[in-house]
């Protein structure tokens, strides 16, 4: 992501804690997504709450998350864009088994 660009090799060294959160829950809620598109059954996916992650980093006081700066920027738009991208995946997950209902006698 746009991220990788402007950020050190080691960042786990230099990430406060709510940045290394907002990053691991990213990535979380990134496999979750995943595994709900490879299932072949529907299944509801409980992902990290990565409005309020990003909000927690914002108030941290950490100089690397401050207003107006890149990261912060970006934060914001890979929080908006997984946001909508887990609610289109399971409204479209939710049609599909609307759609085609699956016997439970087989």
């Amino acid at each position: 992501m746009a991220l990788e660009v402007s950020e050190p090799d080691s960042i786990s060294a230099l990430a406060s804690p709510e940045l290394a959160r907002f990053a691991a829950d990213t990535q979380t809620t990134l496999l979750s997504l995943e595994r709900v598109l490879r299932e072949k059954s529907f299944a509801s996916t409980g992902t990290p709450d990565l409005r309020h992650n990003f909000h927690a980093l914002l108030e941290s006081g950490d100089p690397k998350a401050q207003p107006h700066i890149l990261q912060t920027v970006e934060g914001d738009a890979i929080v908006n864009s997984l946001d909508t991208l887990r609610d289109q995946i399971l409204k479209w997950r939710e049609q599909g088994k609307e759609a085609n209902p699956v016997s439970k006698d087989m």
